[in-house]
């Protein structure tokens, strides 16, 4: 239970901060959309730079493992909360669908 109620109200906050706030608010002041590619280049970049921080594994033998399931998924999901902070000028949906999206994987991993 207790994990559940970390998952619904905590981990999205730092990562919202750091990647929604920080990171694509200096991409998107910097690049003022003058790279195009696929949707808005300040969306995609912090959308791979989250799906890294998450595809990229340590374990207890520190051997450094390469998650691509966890990229591809994290990266959309990124790029998804990219777009809801660029349309809402607010990074609290994106804080509250992060954790959100936490605590139903975690509840359907309980599950199992």
């Amino acid at each position: 239970m207790e994990t559940l109620a970390f998952q619904i109200s905590l981990p999205g906050v730092d990562e919202e901060i750091m990647f929604r706030g920080i990171l694509l608010g200096l991409l998107t002041s910097s690049l003022k959309e003058k790279i195009t590619f696929v949707g808005n280049p300040s969306v995609l970049l912090t959308a791979i730079l989250f799906g890294f921080m998450h595809g990229l594994t340590l374990d207890k033998n520190y051997t450094i493992d390469f998650e691509y399931i966890y990229f591809i998924q994290t990266t959309f999901a990124g790029y998804l909360w990219g777009w809801i902070t660029l349309k809402s000028r607010s990074i609290l949906l994106a804080i509250l669908s992060h954790n959100f999206s936490n605590f139903l994987g975690t509840l359907a991993t309980m599950i199992k």
